[in-house]
């Protein structure tokens, strides 16, 4: 039986030497990958900071146009319901003005510009 183990054991070896050979390979590729992540993980980190930056920078702007925005919403709203009790009747008297006093001369200016 010894002898059987040691005909298939020497049968074997060349099989062997071959499989570690091919395991000293596989490690030395596997090194090299390792080294090859590892920079391509700098990179990246460095990247993904340089992202965050920039994305609290965006979220400050819009942070800040949000509360300009809350600021004019109701000057807006105001203006609109100012314009919603116009009628016809307030046009046509404008229209009737041959020559409109100061003020109302002002805000037709403003209006114009706007």
């Amino acid at each position: 039986m010894v002898d059987d183990l040691k005909t298939m054991l020497i049968k074997l070896r060349p099989e062997i030497d071959k499989k570690e050979e091919e395991t000293k390979v596989m490690v030395v590729e596997l090194e090299a990958q390792q080294k090859v992540a590892a920079e391509q993980e700098k990179v990246t980190a460095v990247e993904e900071a340089e992202s965050q930056k920039m994305f609290n920078e965006v979220m400050a702007i819009k942070k800040e146009c949000e509360e300009e925005l809350a600021k004019a919403m109701p000057i807006y709203n105001d203006a609109v319901k100012a314009l919603n009790t116009l009628n016809k009747a307030d046009i046509v008297e404008m229209k009737m003005y041959t020559n409109p006093p100061p003020d109302v001369m002002l805000v037709l200016n403003a209006v114009c510009l706007l």
